[in-house]
């Protein structure tokens, strides 16, 4: 088996075109580049790290720094709050806090109590005060009161009126609601009546449903037992045609035996009528005799089969027989489609089989070409790593050789510092207790600097101008600052623009631009304001070129006989 499967491997095996080599290659090609690039930042982290220059762990040291002493302070403060005398003291605070809240409590009730008495005082002022204002406006006089009557007479006149109005209303309001409660009553006997007719019907859908969830069923069931039935149809029809074929065959055959056995019984009865020959009689009935014996045979080889068949299926009728071998036959047919089936699946598996056989040998090969080209990328990756490690150590002496230049930059700087007498004053918070220059703080003496040799510009400049000498002295001493003078060089037209202004098409418009007023030279500011709006025309710019390139050829040649 071993052997069968390693044949089959090398049957499918194949070599490595041109393109997957390629391929191969810039894939080792693009891996080496992406591990170059990882060494090289490695490579700057390690030396960052090493050095100790990152802004990140100066920043992670300073935070560190600030998280100790804020350690200790909180230490500190946590052994104050926890010794004995605190603690005697907090429970002492805590004593006097409660009594004084206990006394707060019952201030608070009384405080509630007295303001409720004082609340319930003020209704009672307040109720009694309304009723004496009551009082004193229910007091009435005679007039008062016989004008009081007389309204009182017409209010009660005025409410008959409308008492006898408003029965009315309500009789007819009555007799409406009497109406209303009919036509209510008749609906809700409608209403009723829809009810059962509503309750019957769903009943009915119910029903319904019910069919025709049952028919659903039956027809799925049906649905399956005639799919079942059309591929046993198919397969009876298939059968039945290779009988047809197998019977038409027969029947031909039969037809060629009967015409030329009647063929040959008329040849017979012609030679009998001839002749008689008795020889020949006696073959023909010893014939016949062995047709007959060779037919009961077969029949009582069929008669036999029968019984068998019959004691097979435990029943003499025949249509019995043939419904159980149908279903023999239908048994055996779906069997012979699962068989089938099993059979397609197989073959579907052993194709995939070999296509995973044939991506295993392209695996393989791949694997192989790569094994075999790794000793090779290993030593150039060995060279690149001591090239890079030597271009390591050069930049670290180049930076070496800079952070000495820096120093004694930074000398510099301080010592001219010191020279100039500037104040570190104004970021001397920002410095800490490190006065040096270095490479973070070197700006803010720079800047300083910087604006203290302004300051001695500007004063030995004011001095130049301010003072006086007199004699010789003046033209010995030399300027301390010299003025520049700066004298800007000519430049063309055509850098301005591109040409002249065309002298033909100038003349062409002054000999069409015909008006009959008197006209006035223009002002500085008209010119510049004809001037505008002559160039945002579209054609603007068209008079800004020579006498050669002019778009007028005779007045081109005028011009030009008048210039020669």
């Amino acid at each position: 088996m071993a052997k069968a499967t390693y044949e089959l491997i090398c049957k499918h095996r194949k070599e490595l075109t041109d393109e997957e080599i390629l391929q191969i290659k810039l894939q080792e090609e693009a891996e080496l580049k992406g591990i170059q690039r990882n060494y090289g930042l490695l490579n700057r982290d390690y030396w960052t790290l090493l050095k100790g220059t990152d802004a990140e762990s100066t920043k992670t040291k300073r935070v560190l720094k600030i998280l100790k002493k804020e350690q200790k302070n909180v230490g500190t403060d946590l052994a104050i709050a926890t010794s004995f005398y605190k603690v005697k003291q907090d429970s002492d605070n805590f004593d006097t806090i409660a009594e004084m809240v206990k006394e707060n409590s019952q201030l608070d009730s009384e405080i509630k109590k007295k303001k409720t008495e004082i609340r319930e005082v003020e209704d009672t002022i307040r109720r009694i005060q309304k009723t004496v204002i009551k009082l004193r406006t229910e007091q009435l006089t005679d007039e008062q009161y016989s004008k009081k009557n007389i309204e009182g007479q017409r209010t009660v006149e005025g409410l008959e009126n409308k008492l006898d109005i408003q029965v009315k209303k309500f009789g007819n309001i009555m007799r409406q609601n009497r109406i209303l409660r009919e036509e209510i009553d008749h609906l809700l006997k409608e209403r009723n009546t829809f009810n059962t007719l509503w309750e019957r019907a769903i009943r009915h859908v119910a029903k319904g449903k019910k069919i025709f969830m049952d028919l659903v069923e039956q027809s799925t069931v049906t649905y399956n037992q005639r799919d079942e039935c059309v591929q046993t149809l198919n397969a009876l029809r298939q059968k039945c045609y290779v009988d047809y074929v197998k019977d038409g065959v027969e029947m031909r055959e039969l037809e060629r035996v009967h015409d030329h056995q009647t063929k040959l019984s008329r040849f017979m009865e012609t030679k009998e009528q001839i002749r008689v020959m008795r020889g020949l009689e006696r073959i023909v009935r010893l014939k016949r005799e062995k047709m007959r014996m060779e037919m009961e045979q077969t029949s009582e080889l069929y008669i036999g089969i029968l019984s068998e068949i019959q004691t097979h299926f435990n029943t003499p009728e025949v249509a019995e027989i043939c419904s159980m071998s149908q279903w023999d036959e239908n048994e055996i047919l779906r069997k012979l489609v699962l068989i089938l089936a099993i059979n397609d699946q197989i073959e579907v598996i052993s194709s995939e089989l070999k296509d995973l056989v044939k991506s295993i040998e392209e695996h393989q090969q791949i694997w192989a070409s790569r094994q075999e080209s790794q000793p090779a990328t290993l030593a150039l990756l060995e060279e690149t790593l001591e090239t890079k490690t030597q271009e390591a150590d050069d930049a670290a002496a180049t930076q070496d050789e800079m952070g000495e230049k820096l120093q004694s930059i930074y000398d510099a700087i301080a010592k001219l510092f010191a020279q100039t007498k500037c104040d570190s004053g104004p970021f001397l918070a920002l410095l800490g207790d490190n006065t040096y220059i270095h490479k973070y703080n070197v700006l803010l003496y720079l800047q300083t600097l910087q604006e203290q040799i302004c300051d001695i510009m500007a004063i030995a400049l004011y001095k130049q101008k301010t003072t006086k000498r007199k004699g010789q002295d003046a033209k010995r001493v030399a300027l301390v600052i010299k003025e520049d003078k700066f004298f800007p060089l000519p430049q063309d037209v055509e850098t301005y623009v591109g040409h002249n202004p065309c002298p033909l098409c100038v003349e062409q418009e002054m000999v069409s631009d015909v008006i009959d007023i008197l006209q006035f030279a223009f002002t500085k500011e008209e010119v510049k304001t004809f001037l505008v709006e002559r160039l945002a025309l579209p054609d603007g710019l068209d008079r800004l070129h020579s006498v050669s390139l002019c778009h007028l050829p005779k007045s081109r040649e005028i011009i030009q006989k008048r210039y020669q």
